[in-house]
């Protein structure tokens, strides 16, 4: 095990020792050396998360160092290389003619084979494909750096979900291919531009392979396996690109087969309607509706409005009471309102013994549990407040009330309790 440790670790000394002598090579601008940087250590990271090795760890192919470091002795100091690189590969910026060939003659570069570039011939002599992925993903004129960001999660997302079978250097060359070049052999230029053939040269031939062997796996042993396929594939029909699709079954692939698993069990065709007309309001089974912000508020809108559809069958029915109904909705609403805060807060109460107790008195009090659930700020004071004794005491005395719960911790803080 220390070996493979030692060995992962001389992986990432030798990622960030090139990226970041590269990174200080094609910009004296430090914003865009830190997105370069953070380009090559995602793209390792998610190569890495999917199980894929990389066949060249480091941004540099053997022998490539030299090359960039001889190319960059003919580059003015008062100019970047990254933006000599966008004009003579992509012919764009405002680089002067006389600096641009200057730098093209140390590259040793002429007119490069037929439908060939030659900066890209280049390129792929000096970095590997892990550096290059990076490098033309920098080359996009993109003024906003959070759209070239997202643009890497989406592609990290799909590969993670559907390429582990693919290889990270086809992958990532892939990537770097979608990056550059574009229909007619056109430079790429925009993040709209990469979208679109990553969509075209990569997502659609993955999800055509693999996207069944995928939903297998998520659908294996549940009832009615069929009817759920075909349901969540409509509802994957109705998202427009590759990595939408792939973004909904690895959020919400899960919750929408067991709602859709619950419906079925029902066996009345009338009650199905009945359930779906209802769901049509959450975007969870219907894209035209508003869509939250947060995973999370998807999934709490979609089990809310289910919950409570199912509730009101099953009192018709007369399988449970009113009161009964209200609880099993309550409950299901509690388990989506969970924050990530107040998670993080009981999760840690578990590791400390000190606190176990008061996991035990909230598990007791439902009550305070909802209450504890919303109010991050009474899960902080009840986290935070150093004498546990008085703590526990004082819970366990106001636990049918909050609101003086919480009052009484608030005095307690200021207090030094």
């Amino acid at each position: 095990m220390f070996e493979a440790w030692k060995k992962i670790r001389a992986r990432e000394a030798r990622l960030l020792r090139e990226a970041s002598k590269v990174a200080r090579a094609i910009s004296s601008d430090r914003r865009l050396q830190r997105r370069f940087l953070r380009h090559a250590r995602r793209l390792m990271e998610g190569m890495t998360r999917a199980g894929l090795s990389i066949s060249t760890p480091g941004v540099f192919e053997e022998g490539g160092e030299a090359i960039l470091d001889k190319v960059l002795s003919s580059v003015p100091k008062q100019e970047d290389f990254i933006a000599i690189l966008m004009k003579l590969e992509k012919n764009v910026g405002a680089v002067p003619g006389e600096i641009s060939s200057r730098v093209a003659d140390s590259m040793g570069i002429g007119k490069g084979a037929p439908g060939e570039n030659p900066v890209r011939a280049w390129r792929r002599k000096v970095f590997s494909k892990l550096g290059n992925s990076a490098l033309s993903l920098m080359m996009i004129q993109e003024p906003r750096s959070e759209e070239v960001d997202t643009l890497v999660d989406e592609f990290l997302e799909v590969v993670e979900f559907l390429g582990t079978e693919t290889g990270a250097d086809n992958l990532l060359l892939a990537l770097d291919h979608a990056s550059s070049v574009g229909e007619m052999e056109r430079p790429v230029i925009s993040v709209d531009d990469v979208r679109r053939n990553l969509e075209k040269q990569l997502f659609k031939p993955l999800w055509r392979r693999r996207a069944m062997s995928r939903l297998e796996l998520l659908t294996a042993g549940r009832e009615y396996k069929d009817a759920i396929t075909d349901r969540l594939l409509d509802r994957l029909g109705r998202e427009e690109a590759i990595s939408d699709q792939v973004s909904f079954l690895r959020r919400y692939g899960q919750l929408f087969l067991v709602l859709e698993e619950a419906i079925l069990r029902l066996e009345e065709k009338r009650l199905d309607i009945h359930i779906h007309d209802a769901l049509r309001e959450t975007w969870l089974f219907n894209p035209e509706a508003r869509k939250r912000a947060a995973a999370i508020e998807v999934a709490r809108d979609a089990v809310g409005t289910a919950s409570d559809v199912f509730r009101q069958i099953r009192q018709r029915r007369g399988m449970v009471t009113a009161a009964e109904a209200e609880e099993i909705s309550h409950e299901m609403r509690r388990k989506y309102r969970d924050n990530a805060g107040v998670v993080a807060i009981f999760l840690r109460w578990t590791l400390d013994p000190e606190k176990q107790n008061l996991l035990k008195i909230l598990e007791g009090k439902p009550l305070l549990l909802e209450s504890v659930s919303r109010d991050n700020e009474l899960a902080e004071l009840m986290d935070t407040i150093s004498d546990v004794a008085e703590l526990t005491g004082t819970v366990r005395q106001l636990s049918s009330d909050p609101d003086r719960l919480k009052t009484r911790l608030l005095e307690m803080k200021n207090r030094g309790g």
